[in-house]
């Protein structure tokens, strides 16, 4: 519409712009204005029919984009595949129908080289907003510069080298370990530099926790068929045998107790089945770009440490970010850890500290102050007790920021689990406490029916 001045399709009705967008082609392109040579194919690039078609990756359309030839340099206008130049203009082809490949530009292997950011104005904060979207923000990462340099040099040298590499993020309980990882992998999908897995553990193994979840979560096949994971696993390993992706197929999908054991991976045999299959899938991904495998909360992850100690002596272009509970871990735990390259977070220094409780909300000086001293330069805990206020309508606006109200009582724990402790005596009726209880032993991610059948197993109401 900012090229010719008009949508491409007009209709009266929602349901008749539906229909056009999912089964009319594009109308030529006819600018208003000189454009680059090429900008029609790749507009249809992003507006395939089907969405597996389209460019997957804004990083992608942008690298796409920017290689475009300039105005003046008006020779044939380069092709994207699946489009064929049509005059002045371009229309589908054929091969953006029903069972046609997914778009897959080539990666070009750049990454910035450094992960800091062009320096954008920042708006200054409305005096007394911000409450009502306070649970729906992303805590701000504060600091961790030279931590963040480290992995960004990490993840260039496996870029380089095509070589894997291992990087623990070590640390206490709210230190700040997943956030780090999860800022990393968050920038290099950004700038379409990475493939991210991410492998999730609790101390009480849940249906989400493990390598095998991950693998079908990132071929989005929940709940389907054999047929349809197989058809995701070659879409999004094009290079892949047929022997692999029946491979995979048989971790998901087992079809005998020999595979749902390999799923459950128990024993040796079926631990080392898990391990190649999943050690296979990863290296096919990084045919089309390198990975990022982002293992959090190892201590309760032996067969995902297991996949980053094996993985590490390969020529594959991975970078394996584990994060690490220091108290959590066991004796052998810790000593397979200390092989590798380790980054040890400590808690935020003051200046930090107070820019995060500043970045978080604006509170008073005075209440700021308060929260800093408690928390101890501890991220999670800052987070977590400003956003317990909150939601319990604690703070009012006053000339100099948020202030808790006259007469509440803040309750300003000293520890971490005090606070969440008291969220759920608030939150959840005592007579409910048993079945939250359950939930918690069936770990972080629960399967709401198989919670329903173990509370009515042991005859606790929900």
């Amino acid at each position: 519409e900012l090229v010719t001045g008009s949508a491409p399709f007009e209709g009266s009705t929602v349901s008749d712009f539906a229909d056009q967008h999912c089964s009319r082609q594009l109308p030529l392109l006819r600018p208003l204005f000189p454009v680059p040579p090429g900008l029609d194919s790749w507009l249809h690039a992003l507006l395939r029919k089907r969405p597996s078609q389209r460019i997957q990756r804004a990083a992608d359309a942008r690298q796409l984009l920017e290689a475009l030839p300039s105005i003046r340099r008006s020779r044939a206008p380069p092709l994207l595949p699946g489009v064929a130049t049509i005059g002045a203009s371009t229309a589908v082809s054929a091969r953006d129908t029903p069972g046609s490949t997914p778009f897959r530009p080539s990666w070009t292997g750049h990454l910035p080289a450094t992960w800091a950011q062009t320096s954008l104005s920042v708006a200054p904060r409305l005096h007394g907003a911000g409450l009502g979207l306070f649970g729906l923000r992303q805590p701000p990462l504060v600091g961790r510069e030279h931590e963040r340099t480290l992995l960004w040099e990490a993840m260039r040298r496996v870029t380089a080298t095509r070589m894997c590499e291992l990087v623990v993020l070590l640390g206490g309980a709210g230190i700040g370990k997943t956030r780090l990882a999860r800022w990393m992998t968050e920038r290099l999908h950004e700038v379409g530099a990475a493939q991210v897995l991410h492998v999730v553990h609790g101390p009480r193994r849940g249906p989400r926790d493990g390598l095998v979840p991950m693998v079908e979560s990132t071929l989005r096949c929940g709940g389907l068929n054999p047929n349809a994971v197989a058809g995701r696993a070659a879409a999004l390993q094009p290079r892949a045998s047929s022997e692999h992706v029946a491979n995979v197929v048989q971790l998901l999908r087992p079809d005998n107790d020999q595979g749902r054991r390999s799923r459950d991976a128990t024993g040796e045999r079926e631990r080392a089945l898990t391990l190649r299959v999943v050690t296979d899938f990863v290296a096919q991904l990084c045919a089309e770009r390198p990975v990022v495998l982002w293992i959090d909360d190892v201590q309760w992850g032996e067969q995902a440490l297991e996949l980053a100690q094996t993985m590490q002596r390969m020529p594959i272009p991975v970078l394996v970010i584990l994060t690490a509970r220091e108290e959590a871990l066991t004796e052998n735990m810790a000593s397979s850890l200390d092989t590798m390259p380790t980054l040890h977070l400590q808690a935020l220094d003051s200046s930090r500290a107070h820019r995060l409780v500043g970045d978080l909300l604006g509170l008073s000086p005075s209440l700021a102050q308060e929260v800093e001293r408690r928390t101890s330069g501890n991220p999670q805990f800052a987070v977590q007790l400003v956003g317990d206020w909150v939601d319990r309508d604690l703070l009012h606006v006053t000339d100099e920021g948020f202030e808790l109200r006259p007469g509440a009582d803040p309750r300003i724990p000293d520890a971490l689990n005090d606070l969440w402790a008291a969220r759920v005596d608030r939150l959840v009726p005592q007579e409910y406490h048993r079945a939250l209880t359950l939930a918690a032993v069936l770990g972080q991610r629960v399967d709401h029916q198989e919670w329903l059948a173990v509370c009515h197993v042991v005859s606790v109401p929900v």
